[in-house]
C-alpha cells in the first residue's frame, strides 16, 4: 500500500512505502519534476476518513475549513478538481534523519506539508496537564531558563554596565501580594535582571501610568487590582526567581509624549537586556488570561510511517516514528492576536529569550534552542517558530568575512526577512511604521555599524530597493503555511506621509524582495532627514539619487490595474512589462520611467535544472513634472527574457533600456555606454 490513512499517536496503523515500485516517492535529483498523484478522489471520501480518525486527513480538513486562519474552501461556489486531493512524498530510506516530507495539494492548488521524523524526543499530550499554569508547566519554565542562563553562550545579554531602564515594576517576593514603580536612578538600586511582557492593548479600558497616576503608582498597589495578564505576568516571574518587571504601560507615562519618544527609543536595549520576554500570544485586551486549558487532541501527533529500501543483497525496513503538519508550532503563534501587532515584532526578535502562551502549551525560544512541552529538548527539525533571529551567534558576524558582498548578503537577508514579515502586520497609528521598528534598527546598527536610510541599510542599497507588492494566491498560501495568518496583505500607499517613496516603508500592506544577481545601477547619494536628528526616528524628508539605464512606457487611459504593458521596439516584437503598482489604483500619469535596478536568472518551467530566463527589475517612475529630474515611485516592474529564443530577440529586449550582453550565453549583462544612464532623484 503506497499511501494509507495515518491515526492518532498509539495507532498501530502504518503507511508502507517501497521506493522501488512507488511513483510517489522520489529520490532529490527527481524531485523538481515529480508529479502528484490521487490521495482522496472527492471531498465525501476526504471526510469520511476523518470520520474514520485519520490524522494527516483530519489536518487537511481543518486547513480547507479555515481552522487556522486560511480562506476557507467553499464547495457550493468554487469549481473542485478531480482528485480532490493529491500527493507526493520524498522519504530517503537510505537516511531516514535527513529531509523527509509528504505534500498533499488541496483545491486550488493549495498546499500542505507534514514532515516525518524517526526517534524524536516526542511528549504524549496526553501526559502533559490540562492547564498551561500547572506546576508541572512551571517547572519546566524554570528548566529551560537555567539551562539556557547557564550553557547557552548566544544567548546572554548584553554587557550594559550600569544601565537599567528607566522604571521598572518591583513586584517584591513570592508572597507579596502589592507592586510599585520603581525608578532605579532616582531609587539607587541596580536591576540586574528583569522580565518583560509582549501583550496586545485591544480597545479595552484599563490601568495605565500617567503624568497624574506616578505618585501612586510609585507608593504601591495591590497586584489584584492589575488587569488578568498583567497579574499571570507577575506570577510567573516570580517563580522564575525574579523581582523586576517591565511592561509598557506601567513603564512609559502615556500622556507624555516627551518620555514616549525618549522609552522609544530605548527599546533595543529594554528588549535586548530582559531576562526573559513572556509572550501573551492569544487575547484581545490585557483582560484575557494568557493561561489556557488545553485540548489534548489539538495537540496529536500522527503515528508511524515505515519504509522499505529494495536491494539485490539486502532486504531493510526503517522505521519513521511520527509524521506532523509543518505548522504544527507556528499554528500556535502566528495566527493568534499578538501576532498581529506591529509593535510586537521587535519585542519578540530583541529578546534573547522568550516564553509563548499559546492556546494549548507553552513554546520557549531563545537564541540556541526552540522547544515547547511535547518537545521539551528542542524542536523537531523543520518544524520551527520561524523566528529566524538576527542576533544569534554568528547571525550578524561581520569579523570572520568583512567582504562588501559578505556584508550585503547578511544584512539584507535578516532585514529583508524581518521586514516581509513586519509589513503584513497592523498599526493602530500608521506613523509609527518606522517607529515601530527602531530598536530593531538600532541593534542592527550597533552590531554593523551600517547606516540607516528609512528602513534601508547603506550596505545593502541599491539592492533592497526591488521591494514590490506580491500578486498571485500562490504566493499568499505559501506565507500564510509559514507565518499563519496576513493581517495587512493589500498593499496601499499611506495616506500620511511618513518615509520617501523608495521605500518600502512609505505604502501600507504586503512587500517582498527580489532577489537581485547582479545589479546595473549605482545610488549616488541618499538623504533622509528625521525629527530629533535619529536616523531610525521619524521621517520628515528623504531624498534618493539614482543612476541607472532606462527606458519609458505610456499608460493606456483604458489600463486595469493587473494589465501587461507592452515596449514598443523600432523593430521586432514588443516586449512585456510585469507592473506592481504600489498603490490599490493607477497612478494619474501618460508616462512611466523603468529605471533598471538589476537582473536575476531563474529556470523555465520545462527544464528547472538550467537557469534559462532572464529577469530585468526596476522601478516605475513618475516624473514631479514634465522634463524634471525629480520623481517620485509609483512601483516595481520586470521583464523576462528567454535565453533560448533567438539572439536577435533577445537584444532587442536589452537595446530597448541600452543594455547589452557580455558573453554568448547572456549570462553578463552590462550598461552599453555611460549616455545610457539617466540620473532619478525620487523622493
Amino acid at each position: 500500500m503506497a499511501f494509507a490513512h495515518l491515526k492518532g499517536k498509539g495507532s498501530a496503523s502504518l503507511v508502507r512505502v517501497q521506493s522501488s515500485v512507488d511513483p510517489a516517492v522520489f529520490l532529490e535529483s527527481d524531485w523538481p519534476t515529480a508529479k502528484y498523484l490521487q490521495h482522496h478522489e472527492t471531498f465525501a471520501t476526504l471526510q469520511a476518513a476523518v470520520e474514520e480518525g485519520c490524522f494527516i486527513c483530519t489536518r487537511i480538513r481543518e486547513f480547507i475549513s479555515g481552522l487556522d486562519g486560511h480562506t476557507p474552501f467553499d464547495e457550493s461556489r468554487q469549481p473542485v478538481q478531480k482528485p480532490f486531493t493529491t500527493y507526493r512524498a520524498m522519504l530517503r530510506l537510505d537516511d531516514p534523519k535527513k529531509y523527509n516530507f509528504v505534500e498533499i495539494r488541496t483545491p486550488n492548488r493549495r498546499q500542505m506539508t507534514f514532515r516525518v521524523y524517526q526517534s524524536q524526543e516526542c511528549l504524549s499530550p496526553n501526559s502533559l496537564s490540562l492547564s498551561t499554569s500547572s506546576c508541572q508547566t512551571r517547572g519546566l519554565l524554570r528548566s529551560w531558563l537555567k539551562t539556557c542562563s547557564a550553557k547557552h553562550s548566544g544567548c546572554a545579554t548584553f554587557d550594559i554596565g550600569d544601565w537599567t531602564p528607566t522604571r521598572v515594576l518591583d513586584i517584591g517576593t513570592v508572597s507579596s501580594t502589592a507592586w510599585k514603580v520603581c525608578i532605579p536612578a532616582m531609587d539607587g538600586i541596580l536591576v540586574s535582571e528583569y522580565t518583560t511582557l509582549s501583550y496586545r492593548w485591544g480597545d479595552a479600558q484599563f490601568l495605565k501610568l500617567t503624568s497624574q497616576s506616578l505618585a501612586s503608582f510609585r507608593a504601591g498597589s495591590p497586584i489584584s487590582n492589575l488587569p488578568q495578564v498583567f497579574q499571570d505576568a507577575i506570577s510567573i516571574t516570580k517563580d522564575l526567581g525574579i523581582r523586576y518587571i517591565w511592561i509598557d504601560a506601567l513603564c512609559i507615562i502615556q500622556d507624555c509624549q516627551q518620555d514616549f519618544d525618549q522609552e522609544c527609543a530605548q527599546m533595543s536595549s529594554i528588549y535586548a537586556n530582559s531576562s526573559c520576554n513572556l509572550v501573551a500570544t492569544f487575547g484581545k485586551d490585557p483582560h484575557t488570561s494568557f493561561f489556557r486549558t488545553r485540548s489534548h487532541e489539538a495537540l496529536r501527533i500522527g503515528d508511524t510511517i515505515s519504509g522499505r529500501k529494495s536491494d539485490p543483497v539486502y532486504d531493510v525496513w526503517l522505521r519513521f516514528d511520527s509524521i506532523v503538519d509543518e505548522r504544527y508550532h507556528t499554528r500556535e503563534m502566528f495566527s493568534c492576536e499578538v501576532s498581529s501587532r506591529g509593535w510586537i515584532l521587535q519585542e519578540l526578535l530583541l529578546a534573547p529569550r522568550a516564553v509563548y502562551f499559546g492556546m494549548n502549551q507553552v513554546h520557549w525560544a531563545c537564541r540556541s534552542l526552540e522547544a515547547c512541552e511535547t518537545w521539551p529538548e528542542g524542536n523537531a527539525p523543520g518544524a520551527s517558530l520561524q523566528m529566524n533571529h538576527p542576533f544569534s551567534e554568528g547571525g550578524l558576524d561581520f569579523h570572520s568575512q568583512n567582504t562588501r558582498f559578505y556584508r550585503n548578503m547578511i544584512v539584507g537577508f535578516h532585514w529583508n526577512s524581518i521586514v516581509e514579515r513586519y509589513s503584513t502586520l497592523a498599526l493602530t497609528n500608521t506613523e509609527d511604521k518606522l517607529v515601530a521598528l527602531s530598536g530593531l534598527a538600532k541593534l542592527f546598527q550597533q552590531r554593523t555599524q551600517d547606516e540607516y536610510f528609512a528602513g534601508h541599510w547603506k550596505s545593502a542599497l541599491p539592492y533592497s530597493l526591488a521591494w514590490a507588492k506580491p500578486v498571485g494566491h500562490m504566493f499568499f498560501d505559501g506565507w500564510m503555511a509559514k507565518y499563519g495568518r496576513l493581517e495587512n496583505a493589500c498593499g496601499r500607499s499611506s495616506a500620511t506621509y511618513r518615509a520617501p517613496s523608495w521605500s518600502w516603508a512609505s505604502i501600507d500592506g504586503l512587500v517582498t524582495f527580489g532577489r537581485i544577481e547582479t545589479t546595473l545601477c549605482r545610488v549616488q547619494d541618499v538623504i533622509v532627514n528625521t525629527v530629533g536628528g535619529d536616523p531610525t526616528g521619524r521621517v520628515v524628508n528623504g531624498q534618493l539619487t539614482l543612476r541607472a539605464p532606462w527606458t519609458i512606457v505610456e499608460i493606456p487611459e483604458d489600463l486595469q490595474l493587473d494589465d501587461t504593458l507592452f515596449i514598443r521596439p523600432v523593430s521586432g516584437d514588443p516586449a512585456a512589462v510585469q507592473l506592481s503598482w504600489d498603490g490599490q489604483t493607477i497612478p494619474d500619469c501618460s508616462i512611466v520611467d523603468l529605471a533598471v535596478i538589476g537582473v536575476k536568472y531563474y529556470p523555465s518551467s520545462e527544464k528547472v535544472e538550467e537557469k534559462k530566463v532572464m529577469e530585468i527589475c526596476g522601478l516605475a517612475l513618475s516624473a514631479l513634472e514634465a522634463g524634471s529630474d525629480l520623481h517620485r515611485r509609483v512601483g516595481a516592474f520586470s521583464v523576462h527574457i528567454n535565453l533560448e529564443e533567438e539572439e536577435l530577440k533577445q537584444q532587442v529586449v536589452l537595446d530597448m533600456f541600452g543594455l547589452e550582453s557580455l558573453d554568448k550565453e547572456h549570462r553578463k549583462v552590462g550598461v552599453k555606454e555611460e549616455a545610457s544612464l539617466r540620473n532619478f532623484e525620487i523622493v
